[in-house]
Formats: C-alpha cells, sequence, structure tokens
C-alpha cells in the first residue's frame, strides 16, 4: 500500500530533523550542517501546510505548547522564502541543555532584524508570527526549535489522526 502524501512529507521531516539533531550539528563541516538545518525547515513547513488543510488544525494549534514556534517558523519560512541559509547564523558556544558529545558552536535563528525586510503589503499578516519569532526562537539553537516540532508532529498526529 503506497504512503499517504502526509506520510511522506512526514517522513522526509522526519529523517532531516533526526540526522541534524543526531549528526550533522556534531561534525566539523558546518555547511553539511546548515543545509540539513534547511532541508528539515523546509520539509517542517510542508507538514504544517499539509496540517492547514485538517479542519480541527486551528482549535488544535491554539491549545498545542508548540503553538509559537509554529508561527514563529511560518513567519521565518515567509520572510525568507524558504532560503532558510538567510535566516541561520554560526555561533561559538554551546547551549544548554547539551548531550555530549558536542561541538562547541551552535547553528542559531538571527535576530528579527538581521531578517530581510518584510514586504509591506504583508506587514499586518506578519505581526504575530514576528512576535512569536522574537519570543520563542530569536537567537536560540535551532535544535531546540526541531525537537519541539518532532514533539509537536507526534501530538497532531494522534489529535488530529492524521
Amino acid at each position: 500500500m503506497a504512503k499517504s502524501e502526509y506520510d511522506c512529507v512526514e517522513q522526509f521531516f522526519l529523517e532531516e530533523a533526526n540526522l541534524f539533531l543526531s549528526e550533522t550539528r556534531l561534525e566539523d563541516c558546518v555547511e553539511v550542517a546548515l543545509k540539513n538545518a534547511g532541508q528539515a525547515l523546509f520539509w517542517g513547513c510542508s507538514v504544517l501546510d499539509l496540517h492547514k488543510r485538517h479542519g480541527k488544525y486551528d482549535a488544535f494549534l491554539q491549545n498545542d505548547s508548540a503553538r509559537d514556534i509554529v508561527s514563529g517558523i511560518r513567519f521565518a519560512r515567509n520572510r525568507v522564502a524558504h532560503n532558510f541559509f538567510r535566516l541561520l547564523k554560526i555561533t561559538d558556544g554551546a547551549a544548554f541543555p547539551i548531550t555530549l558529545p558536542t561541538k562547541f558552536q551552535e547553528i542559531r535563528w538571527k535576530s528579527i532584524k538581521e531578517l530581510p525586510l518584510a514586504d509591506p503589503r504583508f506587514e499586518k499578516q506578519e505581526r504575530k508570527g514576528a512576535e512569536c519569532f522574537e519570543r520563542s526562537m530569536e537567537n536560540r539553537p535551532v535544535r531546540f526549535a526541531l525537537r519541539d516540532l518532532v514533539d509537536y508532529f507526534a501530538r497532531a498526529r494522534s489529535a488530529l489522526a492524521l
């Protein structure tokens, strides 16, 4: 039996997110980690787009602990039009909690001031997402948002019977 579109897209996200979380972020070649993080975020946004088709999705999201991460990631994607490298930066040092072994560098979200300017036509729509991005993601390690998204998708799959 063939997998559904949702199953395939969610699998692609999980593969990329887990690869980033467990391997590529720890490698010496930071470009590989950036590429992998960008791919995970791309597929994560694709899963979020599929969620929007579900009739109970909005109510589920409003009551979920990851709502700021979801809104922040959507805001970020819309701001850079899938060019996730414009969202991320490499910094020295590691953020806690850490799992050993670890590298003492992080791939972090840029600050909102470092992102490309918003299209004036969508500025009003972006306001809530921008607030969520600043509150939950700005200058924080990408790995935290990816872990939150992995957990959120598991809850959504169960709650929405996907």
